[in-house]
């Protein structure tokens, strides 16, 4: 490999492939970092003009250097009033990142321009001059790395206008100090890109560390839920039903009642049209019961064709007699599947406590109640104790 192409893999980021999210992420961290270390540099150019003024106070004319000292506190004022108007979005950031590429011409000209407005007449304190625009070129490599448009809105202005002044006086140690002032650009384009390289990579890392914490965050939801819940009705499941039922009785807040449901001929089903159907049957059946429950009432599958609901805080009984009889009443139609009407019914088991007493026992209780509901004729409830 060639030295240029050693240098171009050097400076490369180097990033694997990944999608549009994890690349949009990348580069509104990377403007959002320039935008933020504008703010910065900002902030601090007026009193970086004031000491340079205080330094060239007594070689230059003191006009000229307090003109110089207002044109680059008016750019920084535009920089930080520009760069304060980013609100962290996407967009935004692409507009002020733009913005922010043309105020820097202006403040690369105000910077670039001490030497045309008061250059000192010793040479000796006109290679100060110089000095001080490189070292404000390789400042901006570091503030202005991340966006490269930043970082060559601002270079190239300093660079042409901050050694104009040296080519036209002729002198050898201004011809030198030219050429370090116009040397220092392509030295500071390498120094932008690495810094932009390190920027890319720790912004690549940081989206997709997030992404994975968002799919593992997603995957874990969903597992929780897939453990919960039953897969085929999408209600709860025998498990998730005894652990709410168990906390509904432990915190003593009111009555709390069991319905334990049983789907009449639903083996017939199964049997004459096979276990798609049957499926289909009990997805259907849990969505009437669940429509004639109340909003805060559980429903979940018990196993097979029994259904179980959690009646928390009825004011009597008869309130939960009352929701037997309007899940029976869901019933009263055929349920049709593929244009063919089954008869299905339910049995109800019904157990209501007043006072706490363990989950386990409720729902014997309430599981007692249904087989004197299916042995008295099916479709049809039957309370526990009545």
């Amino acid at each position: 490999m060639s030295v240029i192409g050693r240098l171009r893999s050097w400076v490369s980021p180097g990033l694997p492939a990944a999608d549009d999210a994890v690349e949009r992420a990348v580069t509104r961290s990377l403007a959002s970092t320039a935008i933020q270390m504008t703010k910065v540099v900002a902030a601090l150019a007026p009193l970086t003009a004031v000491l340079w003024v205080a330094l060239l106070w007594t070689r230059s004319d003191h006009g000229r250097l307090l003109l110089w000292l207002a044109l680059v506190t008016c750019t920084a004022i535009a920089l930080s009033s520009i760069a304060g108007s980013h609100d962290g979005g996407t967009r935004s950031a692409r507009r002020v990142t733009g913005r922010l590429g043309n105020a820097l011409v202006a403040a690369g000209i105000g910077w670039g321009s001490i030497g045309i407005i008061a250059m000192p007449t010793e040479p000796t304190w006109r290679a100060l001059v110089g000095m001080m625009l490189v070292a404000t070129m390789a400042a901006n490599a570091i503030f202005s790395a991340a966006v490269a448009r930043m970082f060559w809105s601002f270079q190239i202005p300093v660079a042409v206008l901050g050694a104009l002044p040296f080519l036209l006086h002729g002198e050898a140690i201004d011809w030198a100090v030219a050429s370090i002032v116009l040397y220092t650009v392509p030295f500071t384009a390498v120094l932008a890109r690495v810094n932009r390289a390190t920027g890319e990579r720790a912004a690549y890392f940081a989206a997709l560390s997030q992404r994975t914490a968002e799919e593992l965050r997603t995957v874990n939801l969903r597992l929780a839920h897939e453990a919960s819940h039953d897969p085929l009705t999408g209600i709860p499941n025998r498990q998730a039903f005894g652990l709410r039922l168990a906390r509904a009785v432990s915190d003593h807040t009111g009555a709390v009642a069991v319905l334990f449901m049983d789907l009449d001929r639903f083996k017939h089903i199964n049997d004459q049209f096979g276990h798609e159907t049957g499926d289909r049957a009990l997805s259907i059946a849990a969505g009437r019961i669940l429509s004639r429950l109340r909003p805060n009432d559980v429903l979940a599958r018990f196993g097979g064709d029994e259904f179980t609901a959690l009646i928390e805080g009825p004011e009597s009984l008869d309130d939960v007699e009352h929701i037997a009889r309007r899940i029976l009443a869901a019933f009263d139609e055929p349920i049709h599947i593929d244009g063919r009407p089954h008869d299905v019914g339910v049995s109800i088991g019904v157990a209501m406590s007043p006072d706490p007493i363990p989950a386990a026992e409720l729902l014997r209780n309430a599981d007692a109640a249904l087989y004197e509901a299916k042995h008295a004729g099916r479709g049809n409830y039957r309370v526990y104790g009545a």
